[in-house]
């Protein structure tokens, strides 16, 4: 039997009469893409299916006038069919005369049934009278303002209706600009002709891509893959990016359209996801919006969580092992979410966007699904799936470890879900666990978890040694140390170490030695582990003209805190290297409030000597009970580190290793666990105390 002829692609072109639709059929006509499509005039072909033409149409009664309609219609999708191409047909939805109390719908069943898109011109009313006044080739009823804007409001409201429950892809473009409008509608055409093997072939070039970055000497073996939503992070970015813009003259739907769209008829098909870019679309095409604007303030909103950050922190370091984003959602917020945390030229992303953006692809489940595909068979590599919904069931069924993610509420569509994929999905969930994460700052797991009759789901700690063995089996097995930095072997420290351990130094020398090494470490560690970025607008070149520049990123949302006495000329020098960061002093971990950490990103606790790592203990506690739910990336840096203080079961030991937030930089780790007293202590050499005891 042969397979069943894919339905042709016909785009309907909408908009009230003076909109510029026959502008717009003259620019495609003469446009490049032209070779691709196949225009109709909806009234042309009226005309040719009705005895008598145009003329005998216009005098028929409305039920034969629906049947002719109909017949054009059939007629271009059988023109369509044998064309391999789009076909674009310019037509009305609705007639309403001013006065009347409600216009006449024309559209008919056979449109709702034939057209795959629909395109709506929602071009300004005061700019729609201006042209229909304007025109002296066509005889169109005067129509005031108030009474065209309600006709275009009538049309786009039941157009985006109809189009949700007939499975019709729907995008509106405002603008009185008919040049623009016309380059937006080829921009979609573009967009509309790509077919799902287009899409697969775009994303296996990027993944081509982001696998050829990998900078270790030895080869890639395993490949972390993330969901975005409510598995990186517990926020929505979808969620947040609609309830940002809800309140906004262009939402004619509720507040979240996204949640809408895939609760109706679409559901989560392909062509739902389409449809999701095409809403981005309008957002990102309104000038009422400012999209990137929008993007980076719900990116400010997003913190990862603590323990995925630890993973792909490991991640970014390890030889043999690479971490990368597929997300649904959108690419741009996600790529500004990884920046913010330092990953953002390290963990890269795949996700969806809008047709304006010409790389624009829809990610869709099966997509996801593809891409570990890839990773397993292609590159021969082990693949950890990390996702939280039934959209991610497929992606986790491919890989070779499947991590469900799960936050406080749980998912009922996965709790129906799960069971089926573990055990009749072809391929079956493989080596599936749960992992447990609160929506709180606190470290417990919520009591919340799938449990089935006849299913057991073993849960995981993802910041467990057993299990980070098992990711990264090659790496030394005491995690503790791959958050540790430290300059101990390298020439650099043993010059800067020097003046610091000479007896005969102290008072102001020993503080600007102590002030070089936190320069040091700054430049050395610090901008490394967090990450820089372009200073905004530039800086003035010395020929005059303006270049870029960097800086630490997030610096100006970067905390130095001062532990005092003897952290105080390190930070100084930190503070010299991270010019715009806020700087503390801080005798006690009580002299940190609320209000220091009120917009803080990153924090730096700057001591320098740790010795028994009680002091930065009680400081990381603090900085946690007071932060609460919002996540502070805290690095502690040191001139010496006492080596058994960082040791699994010691006490800054046990709480590097249960704080995936928290890395230490170090000058040096020693082994001599000598606490120096009186002339020997560090903080009286330091300022010519050496007398006291």
């Amino acid at each position: 039997m042969a397979p069943e002829k894919e339905k042709p692609i016909v785009i309907g072109i909408y908009g009230v009469p003076g909109v510029g639709k026959s502008f717009l059929l003259r620019e495609l006509k003469q446009s490049d893409i032209a070779v691709n499509l196949t225009i109709f005039e909806g009234s042309e072909v009226i005309d040719s299916v009705t005895p008598g033409g145009l003329d005998a149409f216009k005098a028929l009664p409305d039920s034969e006038k629906t049947s002719f309609r109909q017949l054009a219609t059939s007629r271009i999708q059988e023109q369509a069919s044998k064309q391999d191409g789009l076909a674009v047909v310019v037509g009305h939805f609705m007639f309403w005369p001013e006065g009347d109390p409600s216009g006449t719908q024309v559209i008919t069943d056979t449109d709702l049934d034939v057209y795959t898109h629909i395109v709506y011109l929602d071009v300004p009313a005061e700019t729609v009278v201006d042209r229909r006044s304007a025109d002296s080739t066509r005889s169109r009823p005067r129509a005031s303002v108030a009474h065209i804007r309600r006709w275009q409001e009538t049309e786009i409201a039941a157009l985006r209706h109809l189009c949700s429950q007939s499975g019709i892809l729907f995008v509106k473009i405002q603008g009185d600009l008919l040049n623009s409008v016309s380059t937006r509608v080829k921009q979609l055409l573009n967009f509309f002709c790509q077919r799902t093997e287009d899409h697969v072939r775009t994303a296996e070039q990027r993944l081509t891509a982001i696998l050829s970055q990998h900078k270790h000497e030895e080869p890639l073996r395993s490949m972390l893959v993330f969901d975005a939503d409510k598995t990186l992070a517990a926020e929505d970015t979808g969620l947040l990016f609609w309830r940002r813009n809800a309140a906004r003259p262009c939402q004619e739907s509720l507040s979240d359209p996204l949640t809408d769209l895939f609760r109706g008829p679409m559901k989560y098909s392909e062509k739902a996801f389409h449809q999701a870019a095409l809403l981005y679309a309008e957002q990102a095409e309104d000038l009422t919006v400012d999209f990137n604007g929008s993007c980076e303030a719900v990116a400010s909103l997003v913190h990862i969580r603590p323990r995925m950050l630890e993973l792909l922190l490991l991640a970014v370091k390890s030889p043999h092992t690479a971490a990368m984003v597929v997300t649904c959602g959108l690419q741009q917020i996600w790529e500004r979410v990884l920046e913010g945390a330092g990953l953002g030229d390290k963990i890269q992303v795949i996700g969806g966007g809008h047709p304006y953006d010409a790389s624009t692809i829809a990610v869709t489940p099966e997509l996801k699904a593809h891409i570990v595909s890839c990773l397993r068979h292609k590159h021969q590599l082990t693949t950890w799936a990390f996702g939280d919904g039934v959209v991610d069931i497929p992606m986790l069924a491919e890989a070779d470890h499947a991590i469900v993610v799960v936050g406080d509420n749980l998912s009922t569509s996965m709790n129906r879900a799960l069971p089926d994929a573990i055990t009749n999905w072809d391929p079956p969930l493989r080596n599936v666990r749960q992992a447990l994460f609160p929506n709180t700052a606190t470290t417990s797991p919520p009591i919340a978890m799938y449990q089935f009759k006849h299913h057991s789901i073993p849960v995981v700690d993802v910041t467990s040694p057993d299990f980070l063995d098992e990711i990264f089996p090659d790496t030394d097995t005491n995690p503790n140390r791959r958050r540790i930095h430290h300059a101990t072997a390298l020439p650099a420290s043993k010059i800067l170490a020097t003046p610091q351990r000479d007896a005969r130094i102290s008072g102001h020398a020993l503080r600007a030695a102590h002030h070089r090494v936190g320069w040091y470490l700054s430049m050395t560690f610090l901008s490394s582990i967090l990450g820089t970025e372009e200073v905004p607008g530039g800086i003035p070149h010395v020929q005059g003209n303006t270049t870029t520049g960097h800086r630490l990123r997030n610096e100006e949302r970067t905390l130095i805190v001062a532990l005092m006495r003897g952290g105080e000329p390190m930070a100084l020098g930190v503070s010299e290297a991270f010019p715009a960061a806020g700087f503390l002093h801080a005798k006690v971990a009580g002299d940190i409030t609320e209000e220091h950490l009120n917009g803080v990103m990153t924090m730096l606790l700057v001591d320098s000597v740790v010795n028994s790592g009680k002091t930065v203990v009680e400081f990381v506690d603090r900085v946690r009970r007071v932060a609460g739910k919002t996540a502070v990336r805290i690095v502690v840096v040191a001139g010496v580190v006492q080596a058994g203080a960082v040791e699994e079961g010691a006490m800054l030991g046990s709480v590097l290793k249960g704080d995936g937030m928290l890395e230490l930089v170090a000058l040096r780790m020693s082994e001599n666990k000598f606490t120096g007293r009186g002339g020997t202590d560090t903080g009286n050499r330091l300022f010519n105390t050496t007398r006291l005891k």
